[in-house]
């Protein structure tokens, strides 16, 4: 189903116009509520803000197919969502494994290392012979 850009357009803006009318509404109701007198300049600023934020909000309604396509989208990005976790979830413990051999590998080398460390001493220690080609 193809949806119309000027249709998300309108749920975009219908969505931030809901937004501001209800933080603007709930402010001016608390603000009424919790101070014994209210400035004129708010008035003139709140109450146009609601009027228009809602009136716009009305009139950018989506259409109900256009929810029906939203809504479908939003089940398949989840279903996407879960393969990818799951997938990350198997390289995880993949990477997991990983490092437990290496660190395994690791004191393997470790204990060589330790092991032959006298053998490596005598070497650095034995006089060295210069062989000189003519």
């Amino acid at each position: 189903m193809i949806i119309n850009t000027v249709e998300g357009v309108k749920v975009s803006l219908c969505i931030q116009k809901q937004y501001l009318f209800w933080v603007t509404l709930a402010l001016y109701i608390l603000t009424l509520c919790t101070v014994s007198y209210v400035g004129v300049y708010l008035t003139y600023i709140a109450i146009p803000l609601i009027v228009v934020s809602g009136l716009i909000m009305k009139c950018t309604k989506p259409k109900p197919e256009y929810e029906q396509a939203m809504n479908s989208a939003k089940v398949r990005d989840k279903a996407v969502g879960k393969a990818a976790n799951s997938a990350l979830d198997s390289f995880y413990s993949f990477m997991d494994d990983v490092n437990d051999s290496l660190k395994e590998f690791n004191q393997i080398t470790e204990l060589s290392r330790e092991r032959t460390k006298h053998l490596e001493e005598q070497k650095h220690l034995s006089p060295r012979r210069v062989r000189i080609f003519y």
